[in-house]
């Protein structure tokens, strides 16, 4: 049987001081947490119906189908019959049950999106463990495309794609967003397209918090801010263990990776392998994207915007995802 709590978090002025157990394991654990992988779409409903992440014990959630997979588990579409509604829910991987720090990680994961009470925040509604010891927690569904696909569609020039100046807005919603969590002592750590889901109503919610947690800019750190996050749209300093840098301006980076993207249809860095483009990343700076084919037509302030969130060394990027969103508005509507 299901053991559910209704509420994870206490309403208190700020996240960094109420969620440290959260986000730090117990003191019996050791070694560093493991790092929470990227969801990736099911391939097709049949195959989630054979997929041995199936709750197997949960009364209350009836499973739909598959909305995506990952390294720490895989997320569900089912049907809340308690509060008779379809909802998301996020299983633990059968092969992490038994791990008591992959667990911790797992809560704090929910806890953390779940004291985020922003309207870009994708929203988690129940938290608990099923028969079988596997974790789980339920969120709100986002029944849309992520950025990522918006991108694609635009790359690939789809009659229903959406156009260059409502992708900038979006991704100006988000930077509200990151904002928002900047102010409460916390940061994403994995911003990125395919983590930005777009609502039947042209919303924009940030999701996936597996990797988010307190910011710590000019503080030592503790043995887990190795590397974590996806590569292409890390920060320098998310490579090379710098945790002490870790913070709202890994974000803004992120952002301007984002922000890049949806310009050219491509990421600022590449590489033939993880090394020669963890090498880009980390000595050269990112080009304009006017120089481009595909950013031929970007105007000087998106190009300029660009280069102020793409600032190699954290000490000198010091635009904010306030001001990058104000001025990425301006721009998108210039």
């Amino acid at each position: 049987m299901g053991l559910f709590t209704s509420s994870l978090a206490p309403s208190v002025p700020t996240l960094r001081d109420t969620l440290p157990h959260a986000l730090t394991p117990p003191s019996s654990f050791t070694g560093s947490w493991l790092e929470a992988g990227g969801l990736e779409r099911a391939p097709t409903p049949m195959d989630a119906l054979a997929d041995p992440a199936l709750p197997p014990d949960c009364p209350r959630y009836v499973p739909r189908r598959v909305l995506g997979r990952g390294g720490s588990g895989t997320v569900w579409l089912v049907h809340d019959i308690l509060l008779d509604r379809e909802v998301a829910m996020k299983v633990l991987a059968t092969e992490h049950a038994d791990s008591a720090e992959v667990r911790a990680r797992f809560l704090a994961e929910a806890r953390l999106a779940g004291a985020l009470n922003h309207p870009g925040v994708v929203p988690v509604y129940d938290a608990g463990m099923l028969g079988d010891g596997r974790c789980f927690f339920t969120m709100r569904h986002i029944d849309g495309p992520t950025l990522a696909d918006a991108i694609s569609a635009r790359c690939e020039r789809r009659h229903d794609a959406l156009g260059q100046r409502t992708l900038l807005l979006l991704l100006a919603r988000v930077a509200r967003v990151a904002a928002h969590v900047h102010g409460q002592g916390m940061s994403h750590r994995d911003l990125k397209p395919a983590n930005i889901l777009i609502g039947p109503e042209g919303e924009a919610w940030l999701g996936d918090w597996g990797l988010g947690g307190p910011s710590v800019q000019g503080a030592p750190t503790s043995g887990d801010a190795g590397l974590s996050g996806t590569l292409h749209y890390m920060a320098p300093e998310q490579l090379g263990g710098e945790g002490r840098h870790l913070g709202p301006t890994s974000d803004v980076y992120s952002l301007g990776v984002c922000l890049f993207e949806i310009l050219t249809g491509r990421t600022p860095h590449q590489g033939a392998t993880t090394l020669s483009l963890m090498f880009q990343i980390r000595n050269v700076d990112a080009p304009d994207p006017r120089t481009l084919a595909s950013g031929a037509g970007v105007s000087a302030e998106l190009a300029a915007l660009c280069a102020s969130a793409l600032v190699r060394e954290p000490g000198r990027r010091h635009l904010t995802a306030a001001t990058f969103a104000t001025r990425l508005e301006q721009a998108a509507r210039a």
